[in-house]
């Protein structure tokens, strides 16, 4: 299972599609603190079913991870 982020595009997206994803089955809410996110765990079925029945007001995208940056300058041994 992979995580994704649900964006609203306005508060009447999260009122109307917020349910309707949260009952899809295979979907798992992880943070839905926001009015316009929230982050969840979904099989790729699962998400291939809320964007067949998707709208334009939700945007659904794969979440991404960044590295921790590496030192930014080389310390000076003695």
């Amino acid at each position: 299972m992979k995580r994704y982020v649900v964006m609203f595009r306005d508060s009447s997206a999260r009122s109307i599609d917020h349910d309707r994803i949260a009952n899809t089955p295979g979907i798992r809410i992880l943070d839905d603190q926001t009015n316009k996110a929230m982050l969840i765990e979904a099989s790729s079925d699962a998400i291939a079913a809320v964007r067949r029945a998707g709208t334009d007001r939700v945007s659904i995208s794969e979440e991404t991870v960044y590295a921790r940056p590496g030192l930014t300058r080389p310390t000076i041994g003695r």
